[in-house]
């Protein structure tokens, strides 16, 4: 429809006066349907004619126009979920009066009655649901939410009340009114009814509640919920009743009586009393305040505008600001727009001066208190001149004015002068003292007001005055012309700056990370987003509080939107008009991010109407977009938005929107399932669709893995398995992902929890529970793997070997190449462990790194990492013990280059941490440091306890051996961590490591035990690949203590090496043994043990032990007894 015929529309009804407002505002026929009484109370239409326009307007939207062009395409709407807010209203004493009177007389009363709700209801914008004889039911929140709807329905329950006093019942007393408040979640149906007794079907606990709590008030009294309770903060004087027993609730409800509104409920930026949570950042942002408050002292005035989304933090800064200025001892006044006084003239200075009135000591006479808040503003009794003073005292309504001279102003006359008063009034404050003078969210600012600031921004600059204006985003300041006049826009905080807020409301104790992350990743950098979730979340008994973190009660739950949010973000969307919120409603299905193409492919709207609809997101700050090659991407700009306009769906419509958008998906974005396969398994799941789900969240679990994500393919993996429990437990399908899920799972909690923890060893417990005798081989593999691996670091080292070799024979028998590689790098470890490094290089002959190692990414979706990259550090440690030091470097440079190669975080840490064991037997401190420190930073970034644990034994031991004694502590700390992990496999190599760094801080004792601990795990696992190492730490420990016994260690080491060829091994023992019997007191024949061995290294001639070595040699000569080489009975 054009533009004129709109205005012929308005004609039509006898409503042409508000022509020029509907064309000023940019009102059309598109969003005709969306208007709302707030809306046409700004634009400046009176109460009748806002009720004969909104009832024009559903006349017009039900149907066709006579001319067909005026309807608006808007869907019919349905039944949703939403918090909303119920009063229950009741006469008292009605059937009293029925009893004793004529029904006219009973008719008169009620007709009363209902005309006083209807019209406290209508001013805060309250729906009436249903009158009720002498009871009335009444919603606030619906069909258009506020965000202070439960605060709309006290207050219109307190201006029912005192209307109803000027009721008078046939006995003379006034009529006394029982009010009932309740908040919570319903479900709003279609209107039932006709007529008088139509209204909106709720379901729910809330107008119970309600109904209850009436009937529990006294006469002239409202008795609310805690739902509403918490929502209305401190703004109200309330009584508390206790918990109450009601009729159909099982357990007792906590109740509150309102005895009035608090001082401060309508000061902006005031704030609830009590402390104030912690001050954030806004350091730049203070510091231009400071500067221009500074320049205001000075006389030269300011006017600041700042702005920002709701909950950014505009109050809390300017609470600072009123701090610091009071402490310069500044004159602060503050004055509140309010949402339901839009269309009262003047509305913050009279909500201002009235709570200043109630505070002026002596008589209750209004007009004695207003001449001594005059006085006080002023500075000196009587200076205010009676002109002004007849126009404040108007404006306030304390004494009706008899001046024949203004009584003959016109009404403009009457406000510019009034607005004249004022001006001066409060440039008289700043002349006296420096002020501060604040009008905050001028987005609820009446027309008057606004006029008035017009005057106070052009008077500012004349006065040693700062002026504080504050607006959301959809308000447009028009000063921005005035050189005086400065904007100060608030930004989200960042992510480390929100976690400061979550610190200081949960004093300093740590949440669970992954419901921290959660907070700050809704929250979205908006710090009352941050204080709500936080609160909500510790409020719920979800936690249990610590000494110092907080952890579940029973398991992760999801962070509901907080009650004290919902009517914000539910308004924000009731805003949009029924065509955008319901594409806002699929969209919030689809995700945070969506693609138009997507978008479309679910909605039922046409091409032209879904753009218009995205167009009014995008410019009412729903959602942003940005241009892509394929096609604009947009995304919800604050996830709790997203999360509020998904929860009003119905969860049964849910079901079926989020069916339709796997199914487009599926048709039209296959590669969806490989890029992101968490998306269909997310809707599947949603859907109600098992079978279709349980594919993609193994997927999507394996996906993570790969990524080396574990705590997220944790979550998903476990997500899948909860829901295995609806396929039949007779088919081929439950079976196998049964065996597949808890195999991936297992494979997740090695990284996350350790090879042998609990959680690994349940994993493959229940795949194992679940894999036929008669199923193919092929299924049992990750089991047979997970097994191998959980029993090797557990330190079942035989029993692991049977695992690995069963994985061998299948590959062997299938052809599995990949299967291969990993059997023979796990018994390449196993066996090494066992001592037998001639085995362990058997299998190491198999693996070669310079092989294509593309295919190492296929190992790590089947097994969770890239095993033969890790498992070929054992080809270094056999090279080190046999007696070749660099070749055995070059083996551990090039399994980490392996590992690099694949890209996966947690393989590069697999191979990092255990290469430094490397030039542990090397004795290399400084390089097993390099090796071990790179490995310690990619496990603290990724999170892998294991790694950590085995990358700090090595810095402990390094740092211990260099002088630094907190080694010592590290490595303790270390090994008490691996063996919490459930791990025992090493264990005689770390206490090895404990023993020497004992010994370096001259703990004889302790490097003793120490040893005895890692013979006790070597003989526990059959573990003897450290023997060498282990003996020789034991041999030092007891030549410090002067133990003759030594001897018999450093032999038995000597022993080892030999029947091993473990040249490395027998150096060490050789160079210890040759150094004992050197200083023995009494005189012997030292066998030449390293004569032979000198002159066999040749690939380590920087090697300290061997230039320690040839040192000894070198001092004397050396008899050689007996003609044996090497004195294996010394």
């Amino acid at each position: 429809m054009p533009v004129a015929s709109l205005q012929d529309w308005l004609a039509g009804l006898g409503l042409s006066r508000y022509w020029p407002a509907f064309a000023q505002a940019d009102i059309g026929p598109d969003v005709l349907a969306d208007l709302t009484q707030s809306d046409l109370a700004q634009l400046g239409v009176s109460l009748g004619d806002r009720k004969r326009l909104l009832r024009a307007i559903a006349q017009l939207t039900g149907g066709a126009s006579a001319g067909g062009d005026l309807s608006i395409d808007r869907p019919a709407p349905g039944a949703e979920r939403r918090q909303l807010t119920v009063m229950f209203c009741d006469l008292a004493g009605s059937t009293a009066i029925a009893n004793a009177f004529d029904p006219e007389v009973l008719h008169a009363v009620i007709a009363d009655f209902q005309a006083c709700v209807a019209e406290a209801v209508d001013r805060y914008d309250g729906l009436i649901a249903r009158y009720m004889g002498d009871g009335v039911l009444v919603y606030f929140g619906f069909p258009h939410a506020h965000e202070d709807d439960a605060e709309r329905a006290v207050r219109a329950g307190l201006d029912i009340i005192a209307a109803a006093g000027r009721i008078r019942l046939p006995s003379g007393n006034p009529a006394g009114l029982r009010i009932g408040i309740a908040t919570g979640l319903v479900v709003v149906g279609e209107a039932i009814g006709e007529g008088v007794s139509r209204e909106q079907a709720v379901v729910g606990a809330t107008p119970n509640l309600a109904a209850r709590l009436q009937a529990l008030a006294e006469p002239g009294s409202i008795v609310i919920s805690p739902g509403t309770r918490r929502l209305l903060g401190e703004r109200f004087v309330l009584r508390d009743l206790g918990r109450q027993t009601l009729k159909g609730f099982p357990e007792p409800v906590a109740a509150w009586a309102v005895a009035g509104v608090t001082r401060h409920a309508g000061t902006p930026d005031a704030g609830p009393p009590g402390p104030a949570t912690r001050f954030v950042n806004r350091a730049e942002e203070r510091i231009r305040l400071r500067r221009l408050w500074m320049r205001a002292q000075g006389g030269q005035g300011q006017v600041v505008i700042v702005s920002g989304e709701a909950g950014i933090g505009k109050s809390r800064l300017m609470r600072e600001l009123y701090r610091e200025a009071a402490q310069d001892g500044a004159a602060v006044l503050r004055f509140a727009c309010s949402a339901f006084q839009v269309n009262s003239a003047f509305s913050p200075l009279i909500d201002h001066f009235e709570r200043e009135l109630a505070l002026m000591p002596g008589t209750d006479e209004r007009g004695v208190r207003l001449d001594a808040l005059l006085n006080a503003l002023s500075g000196n009794e009587g200076s205010c001149p009676p002109a002004d003073r007849r126009f404040l005292a108007d404006l306030l309504g304390v004494t009706p004015s008899r001046d024949a001279a203004a009584a003959a102003l016109t009404p403009q006359r009457v406000k510019d002068e009034t607005i004249r008063a004022v001006v001066d009034l409060l440039a008289g404050v700043a002349a006296r003292r420096p002020a501060v003078i604040a009008f905050g969210d001028l987005h609820w600012a009446d027309p008057s007001t606004l006029d008035l600031l017009d005057r106070l921004v052009a008077r500012a600059a004349a006065c040693p005055m700062l002026l504080v204006l504050t607006h959301r985003p959809e308000f447009t300041p028009r000063w921005l012309q005035h050189p005086h006049v400065s904007t100060l826009p608030l930004g989200r905080l960042s992510r480390t700056e929100t976690a400061t807020i979550v610190e200081a409301l949960t004093a300093g104790k740590t949440l669970p990370p992954e419901l921290l992350a959660d907070i700050l990743g809704r929250a979205d950098g908006i710090p009352l987003f941050v204080e709500e979730l936080t609160r909500t979340v510790l409020d719920s008994g979800a936690l249990i509080e610590g000494t110092d973190r907080w952890d579940y009660a029973a398991g992760a739950a999801a962070v509901p939107i907080p009650p004290t949010l919902r009517d914000s973000l539910t308004a924000r969307l009731d805003r949009l008009g029924p065509l955008a919120k319901d594409v806002a409603h699929r969209a919030a299905a689809i995700g945070r991010e969506f693609d138009l193409d997507l978008l479309a492919a679910v909605v039922e709207h046409p091409p032209a109407a879904l753009r218009d609809a995205l167009g009014r997101l995008c410019a009412a700050g729903i959602l942003s977009v940005t241009a892509m090659p394929a096609g604009p991407r947009y995304r919800f700009r604050h996830a709790l938005v997203q999360d509020a306009a998904y929860e009003t769906i119905l969860m049964s419509r849910r079901a079926a929107l989020h069916a339709a958008i796997a199914e487009a998906i599926e048709q039209r974005f296959p590669d969806t399932a490989t890029s992101a396969p968490e998306t269909l398994a997310r809707h599947h799941t949603a859907a109600g669709n098992a079978a279709g789900a349980i594919p993609y969240w193994l997927a999507a679990g394996q996906a993570a893995a790969q990524r080396s994500a574990m705590a997220e393919a944790v979550a998903r993996l476990n997500a899948g398995i909860a829901l295995l429990g609806d396929l039949d437990a007779q088919s081929d399908v439950r079976r196998r992902y049964e065996v597949l899920l808890h195999s991936a799972l297992g494979f997740a909690w090695t990284a996350t929890r350790g090879y042998a923890a609990p959680e690994v060893q349940a994993a493959f417990t229940r795949a194992q529970q679940w894999f036929p005798s008669d199923g193919d081989p092929a299924l049992s593999i990750p089991v047979l793997r997970g097994f191998a691996t959980y029993h090797w670091v557990l330190g079942n080292l035989p029993l692991a070997r049977s695992y690995g070799n069963d994985l061998r024979h299948i590959a062997d028998r299938g052809g599995d190449e990949e299967l291969l590689l990993v059997a023979h790098g796990m018994l390449a470890g196993i066996t090494h462990h066992l001592g037998d490094f001639a085995t362990s290089e058997l299998h190491l002959r198999h693996l070669r790194p310079e092989s294509d190692w593309k295919r190492h990414r296929s190992i790590i979706a089947r097994f969770g990492e890239a095993t033969p990259t890790a498992t070929y550090v054992y080809h270094a440690y056999n090279l080190a013990w046999l007696g070749h030091p660099r070749r055995a470097v070059t083996a551990a440079d090039a399994a980490i280059a392996s590992a690099r190669r694949t890209g996966h975080p947690l393989s590069i840490a697999n191979a990092l941490s255990r290469a430094a064991a490397c030039p542990v037997i090397l004795r290399d401190a400084a390089a097993a440091r390099a090796y071990a420190q790179e490995g310690m930073t990619l496990a603290r970034e990724y999170g892998f306890p294991i790694y950590m644990a085995m990358s700090a034994i090595v810095l402990g031991w390094a740092a211990a051996i260099g002088g630094d004694a907190s080694g010592v502590a590290q490595v303790r700390a270390s090994i008490d961590a691996w063996r919490a992990s459930g791990a025992a496999c090493g264990l005689p190599c770390y206490y090895s490591l404990l023993s020497e760094a004992l010994l370096a801080q001259g703990d004889v004792d302790g490097a003793l035990a120490a040893a005895d601990d890692g013979r006790h795990w070597a003989e526990r696992n059959s573990e003897r690949s450290w023997d060498a190492l282990l003996l020789c730490a034991r041999g030092d420990a007891l030549i410090a203590a002067g133990n003759p016994a030594a001897e018999v260690d450093l032999a038995e080491a000597l022993e080892w090496s030999r029947e091993r060829g473990a040249r490395w091994g027998e150096l060490c023992a050789a160079v210890r043994l040759t150094k004992l019997w050197r200083a023995s007191p009494r005189p012997r024949a030292v066998p030449d043990l390293l004569g032979p061995l000198c002159a066999w290294f040749t690939d380590a001639p920087d090697s300290a032990i061997l230039l320690e070595a040839h040192a000894l040699r070198t001092v004397a000569a050396i008899p050689v007894a007996g003609g044996q080489e090497g004195g294996r009975s010394a």
